[in-house]
């Protein structure tokens, strides 16, 4: 091949060599964006934080409230807040849980009501295990606390 034969004309009139690496690698660089969508914050749950829970808490407005946290091994979750609220159309709606990060000790859940209705706020919880095996402690990212019981 003479240096001339790996030339290709560029969309400018140039001729540039840049073209054959970056269809070698588009491919590849393509199914690795399209991994990184939802499942990659699908991650392994350690056993102290899998099952159904209820979660207990004060909201900021200072109302008691209770959800159902359902977190399996593997996979999306889901969860539920319990009630209904006229001001509130994500209140009752069963949203999906997505593990962002999991250590035996943490686990920092990602609740995605907004892929059940649009509008609805998204939220970060992170779990603590307990020691001794009972049932892991919560705090949502605004500082406040949640009691899980099964």
């Amino acid at each position: 091949m003479t240096p001339i034969d790996g030339l290709r004309k560029s969309p400018t009139g140039g001729t540039s060599r840049a073209a054959e690496p970056m269809k070698a690698i588009a491919a590849p660089l393509a199914l690795l964006i399209l991994s990184a969508g939802p499942g990659a914050l699908a991650q392994e749950v350690p056993a102290a934080f899998v099952g159904k829970w209820q979660a207990d808490w004060i909201t900021r407005a200072g109302k008691p409230t209770q959800a159902e946290l359902d977190l399996p091994a593997a996979g999306k979750g889901s969860w539920q807040t319990y009630g209904q609220s006229r001001t509130n159309l994500c209140v009752g709606k069963q949203g999906p849980v997505y593990v962002e990060s999991a250590t035996p000790e943490q686990v920092v859940l990602a609740i995605k009501m907004s892929e059940t209705i649009a509008g609805c706020d998204d939220s970060q919880l992170t779990l603590t295990a307990a020691p001794g095996g009972g049932a892991p402690s919560g705090k949502w990212r605004s500082g406040g606390e949640v009691t899980l019981k099964r």
